[in-house]
């Protein structure tokens, strides 16, 4: 296996397997959108529910200079940028116990070796609809994370799910087609979590009413990281859109300040029914990010891609103050901080995003180890004096 040594004294990072020479070519493909499609205002229009949600959770919108390059030195631990001092390891996180079986390793990182030479020279299908773009993404994307999980995570589906009761959505086994009950034993063979999966709505929170165990929840994202088959709370979430109804120029939009975005205070909009693109997909990432009970995410439309965080308002006075933003009197302070704080955009065939997602994964994977040390995720990603508020124009 070309790239790696038996002796594992780091994480592998995505392009490894390849030559020196070639390593760099590594990068995802933008689909072209085919010759019949959806029309460009395939848009999803957040439910009442998830309007609710934005309404007292997205306030307002930061923007994170150093985000991407403290994601890449999360995982590259060679790499070091000036004026991004302290940057946090994976090697560093604390608690990280045991490591995968050899056996387990060696056969994530053949594989590995396999996907990314089929990433190499691959050439996308033209798509068609947003549900064609999810595709496209599981192939290129997510494929490849649940291998890099590999070398990094014990199977968590050796464990007994901690679920009490059956019910028509959830029950304590896995079955076949037939209904019938996996045995534990071919479970722990067949099956790895944590993964990059869909989520059902019973592994969603509750959104005023719509449970775990009731009908389709509107929180749910494209795809989560699933820690293990009970119902844990997800560990970061992924929204996969069509670069023609979510074009690159109205993503744009949102570091602007766009009109329909942001008010003259530079508050989120949070309007019911709106037909703007950005602001109905701020409000969808601030609904599912609720409902899945995760703190990180990641949206791309297939040329471009940012992700984002969730950040309650810790210490935001000074960002805000720097802005000159005069705050209305009658609104209590504390409820004109929470929002996202975004990273800046990304070419979709930058080399770089590959490396981005596989640091964005492992981060999702140790977020609680890190917050049990007094750790965020906005400490590592986000310092503050790195962010800066979005205003409007």
């Amino acid at each position: 296996m070309a790239g790696y040594s038996l002796k594992i004294e780091r994480f592998p990072i995505v392009g490894d397997s390849l030559p020196a020479g070639v390593r760099d070519n590594l990068s995802l493909k933008s689909p072209w959108r085919n010759t019949v499609s959806t029309g460009k205002h395939s848009v999803t229009t957040p439910s009442a529910k998830v309007n609710e949600i934005a309404a007292s959770r997205l306030k307002r919108l930061y923007f994170a200079e150093g985000f991407i390059d403290r994601l890449v030195m999360y995982l590259d631990e060679t790499l070091t940028i000036q004026g991004l001092p302290n940057p946090f390891r994976v090697s560093s996180c604390p608690g990280t116990g045991q490591l995968p079986p050899t056996q387990q390793w060696v056969r994530a990182l053949a594989e590995i070796s396999k996907k990314e030479q089929e990433l190499l020279f691959y050439k996308p299908a033209p798509l068609t609809t947003n549900a064609s773009a999810q595709d496209e993404a599981r192939y290129q994307i997510f494929d490849l994370l649940n291998l890099l999980i590999k070398v990094k995570a014990l199977n968590t589906v050796s464990q007994t799910p901690n679920i009490s009761t059956s019910t028509g959505s959830i029950r304590q086994f896995f079955c076949d087609s037939k209904g019938n009950a996996i045995p534990p034993n071919n479970t722990r063979t067949s099956i790895f979590t944590p993964c990059w999966a869909r989520s059902a709505s019973a592994h969603l929170r509750p959104i005023n009413g719509a449970g775990r165990n009731s009908g389709p929840n509107p929180g749910a994202a494209d795809f989560s990281i699933i820690l293990n088959p009970d119902l844990a709370d997800q560990l970061g979430c992924a929204e996969i859109k069509s670069h023609w109804s979510y074009s690159t120029r109205s993503l744009m939009k949102i570091y602007q300040g766009g009109p329909g975005i942001l008010d003259q205070q530079s508050m989120f909009l949070a309007t019911p029914n709106t037909r703007v693109t950005a602001n109905a997909l701020l409000q969808q990432l601030t609904g599912q990010l609720f409902a899945q009970g995760c703190d990180i995410g990641f949206c791309t439309n297939l040329d471009t891609a940012f992700f984002y965080l969730v950040y309650k308002g810790e210490n935001a006075q000074g960002v805000i103050e720097k802005m000159q933003i005069v705050v209305p009197t009658q609104t209590p302070s504390s409820d004109t901080k929470p929002g996202l704080i975004l990273s800046a955009l990304m070419r979709f065939e930058d080399p770089k995003l590959l490396k981005c997602l596989q640091a964005f994964t492992y981060l999702a994977l140790d977020r609680k180890k890190w917050q049990d040390n007094g750790t965020s995720l906005v400490d590592i990603l986000a310092p503050l004096d790195e962010i800066s508020l979005i205003t409007c124009p």
